[in-house]
C-alpha cells in the first residue's frame, strides 16, 4: 500500500472513529505516535471538535487532515508502520460501532410515534384506520 493509500484510508478511519465509542482507544494510541509538541495531535482534536459541533466548514478541514497525514508519512517510515498497525486493529471495531440500525414503531388510535436518527423511512401503502 502507497503512502497515500494509507493517509486516505487514515484519515477516513480517524473520522469514523471520531464518531464512535472507539474514539478514546483510538485517541490514546494517537497521542503515543505524536509528541505533546507536535501539532498533528491537536490538529485531530480540532477536526474532531468540528464533526461533533457537526460544522459547515468541517468537510474542508477532513480533506486537510488526509493531507497533513500524507506529508507526515511520507516523512517518517515508523509512524507510517505505527499507524498502518492501528488502522488494521481499529478498522473492525469501527465497523462494528457504525453498524446500521433498524428501528420499529408502531402507533394506532391515534397515536404519534417520533424516531430520533436520520434518513427516516416510512413503509409505503396506504394508512389504516383500526377506529373506524
Amino acid at each position: 500500500m502507497d503512502v497515500s493509500e494509507i493517509a486516505q484510508l487514515g484519515a477516513a478511519a480517524l473520522i469514523s472513529a471520531m464518531a464512535s465509542d472507539s474514539w478514546h482507544l483510538v485517541r490514546s494510541r494517537l497521542a503515543e505516535m505524536f509528541t505533546p509538541s507536535d501539532m498533528m495531535l491537536s490538529r485531530i482534536d480540532d477536526v474532531r471538535a468540528e464533526i461533533v459541533a457537526d460544522v459547515p466548514w468541517a468537510r474542508p478541514r477532513r480533506d486537510l487532515l488526509q493531507g497533513d497525514l500524507e506529508d507526515r508519512l511520507l516523512a517518517d517510515v515508523e509512524l507510517r508502520n505505527r499507524l498502518t498497525t492501528l488502522l488494521a486493529e481499529v478498522q473492525p471495531s469501527v465497523t462494528q460501532d457504525s453498524r446500521r440500525t433498524i428501528q420499529h414503531a408502531t402507533a394506532d388510535r391515534g397515536g404519534t410515534t417520533i424516531q430520533a436518527g436520520r434518513d427516516v423511512v416510512y413503509p409505503p401503502g396506504p394508512r389504516h384506520r383500526t377506529d373506524e
